[in-house]
């Protein structure tokens, strides 16, 4: 049935997510400038962005306040949940898969520690990043280093 809604377009599935075409989250002239700051901060941020405590910290917002304008600026594609803690600009996240991409069209795999250097980020940053492109299906993991999944 839920696929039915969502070919007919009826409903947009978004994850686990399942709402109207015409629903959109609206933020009022406070949270919005949250989130417009939000945004800077992790764009900013680049391959390097602050985490969760940090972004707390540094916008004086509650954890639940920061999260759901997370959820709003991911549900707009402004940016992109790695971990629970760790949060990408669209943009960065991007730069860092292309990348990678262009890495292993010439090598056949890449090792987290050249993935570090490659992108000059620390292995606290790395590992995350190579995780997300596991779990998105870009990259396999094989032992100790990375692939380029085939489709």
């Amino acid at each position: 049935m839920t696929e039915q809604l969502v070919a007919e377009g009826v409903a947009i599935r978004e994850d686990s997510t399942l709402r109207l075409p015409s629903h959109n989250v609206t933020l009022n002239e406070s949270e919005q400038g949250t989130a417009t700051r939000l945004e800077r901060l992790l764009q900013d941020g680049g391959f390097t962005p602050p985490e969760m405590k940090e972004l707390e910290e540094r916008l004086h917002v509650p954890r639940k306040l920061l999260a759901d304008l997370l959820g709003v600026l991911e549900s707009r594609g402004k940016v992109v949940k790695v971990t629970t803690e760790l949060y990408f600009s669209s943009t960065a996240l991007e730069k860092a898969k292309t990348a990678l991409t262009t890495h292993l069209a010439t090598q056949a795999e890449i090792s987290a520690a050249a993935f570090r250097d490659l992108l000059a980020i620390s292995r606290k940053t790395a590992i995350p990043l190579l995780e997300y492109f596991d779990r998105t299906g870009l990259t396999l993991r094989v032992g100790d280093v990375r692939k380029l999944r085939r489709k």
